[in-house]
């Protein structure tokens, strides 16, 4: 080995070694010198010392001269050292206390906004939630969805009996709609009673009452009749005209709210409103009348009309012209939506406080799974190094320890050896 390539404690013990083969000789040249003897003493003892902790250094990553007991301690009880250098790593570098000490110095809640507010998330949350629709269209079977739409529409219809679809529609007119159907009736009606033709039939209508009333009288009730139209006392003309304008009038008086005519009109007419719900015979119009329409109207094909338009409009995009078209309106739409819930999810209390619940526990769990996480990758990487590599990094870490002990080892054995020397011949002179 190139002597650069010696570490301190190498040469400490050398130079032992050299001191020791020195005093030996000194020794042997001046036997009875006590200088040549407590020289060899010292470097004796020193010289042992030094290779005995040469041997305890070495035992630990190897075995020194191939002695094989209790020797290469670090390779012989690896997985204990590693099992141990993980248990270090996850009590003491990664300790719970300390991850959660750590983890609540963050505001993690205010990151999360911070990130999905950010125009990419945002762009990257709005292809997603385009694409899923897209998706979603691509796979829609607009035919078969019409018809379960359809069939369910149509169960529906049909489970509403009458006295319901009649309470329904008697407070959907009580709630201001009575007056503009009651308007519009008396506007249909009234143009009616103002044309002439209605007196005309009306006048005839009274004349074939009184023949139908005559044609069974006797003849003292045709004689007082026949003298009653020659005196003109009886104007059919003018009874129709009177009944014309009663008719007119009645109509006014019913189409004013605040008359007594239009309240007892509107009070009777729901009060028949309510009773047709228990009428077996509007019963069963009605149920005609349903049936009909239900199997008259092409619903099937009206819905799958309508999706299709629907499912076109989310999956292309009407031709460029200078209003924005379909899709963009979609793409508006679905970015105004993400909006709303990343507002709504920064102002409800309620999912504020299940969103800090959330943070906190996902938080906590990915600490704790951060601490398994490091023991795991100790030990795998300690796993998969070798002998010589695992020596090597334990031994850079506390090499200039290590080679202090193995100095220290010389240094002591000296001073222990030379204080022996004195107590040994401190005995001979008292002796």
């Amino acid at each position: 080995m190139p002597w650069s390539n010696w570490n301190k404690a190498d040469k400490t013990l050398l130079f032992a070694a050299v001191t020791f083969v020195f005093t030996l000789c000194l020794y042997l040249s001046f036997p009875g010198s006590i200088f040549a003897r407590a020289a060899l003493f010292c470097a004796e003892a020193a010289l042992v010392g030094g290779a005995a902790d040469w041997f305890a250094v070495t035992a630990l990553f190897e075995k020194p001269l191939g002695f094989p007991w209790h020797t290469a301690l670090l390779p012989r009880r690896r997985e204990e050292f590693m099992e141990a250098a993980a248990k270090l790593v996850r009590r003491e570098f990664f300790s719970r206390r300390e991850l959660f000490k750590l983890a609540g110095q963050y505001d993690w809640k205010g990151m999360l906004f911070r990130w999905l507010g950010s125009d990419a998330v945002r762009s990257r949350l709005h292809a997603a939630v385009r694409g899923m629709m897209d998706d979603a269209v691509k796979k829609l079977d607009t035919k078969e969805q019409a018809r379960e739409l359809a069939a369910r529409i149509r169960h529906a219809i049909l489970s509403v009996p009458l006295s319901n679809v009649l309470d329904g529609l008697a407070i959907w007119l009580r709630d201001g709609n009575d007056k503009r159907l009651f308007g519009a009736a008396i506007s249909y009606l009234r143009p009616i009673a103002e044309r002439p033709e209605t007196r005309t039939y009306l006048a005839d209508l009274f004349s074939r009452i009184r023949e139908e009333k005559l044609a069974g009288a006797g003849l003292l009730m045709n004689l007082l009749a026949g003298f009653a139209s020659a005196m003109n006392v009886i104007n059919f003309d003018d009874l129709a005209e009177c009944a014309q304008q009663e008719a007119l009038r009645v109509l006014d008086e019913a189409e004013r709210e605040d008359s007594p005519f239009g309240q007892r009109l509107r009070e009777a007419f729901y009060d028949r409103l309510a009773s047709l719900g228990q009428d077996a015979s509007a019963q069963e119009a009605f149920a005609a009348l349903r049936g009909e329409l239900l199997h008259a109207i092409p619903l099937e094909d009206m819905i799958e009309t309508g999706l299709a338009g629907i499912a076109g409009t989310i999956r292309s995009d009407l031709p460029a012209t200078t209003e924005p078209g379909p899709r963009a309106m979609v793409d508006e739409l679905v970015g105004s939506e993400i909006a709303r819930w990343l507002t709504l999810l920064q102002t409800d209390a309620e999912i504020a406080a299940a969103l800090d619940a959330l943070t906190e526990d996902a938080v906590r769990r990915s600490a704790l799974q951060a601490q398994i996480l490091s023991a795991a990758i100790v030990r795998e990487v300690l796993s998969n190094m070798t002998d010589e590599k695992l020596n090597a990094i334990v031994y850079e870490k506390v090499e200039p320890d290590l080679l202090w002990i193995r100095m220290n080892g010389s240094i002591v054995g000296a001073a222990v050896g030379f204080v022996l020397f004195l107590l040994m011949t401190a005995a001979k002179g008292m002796a």
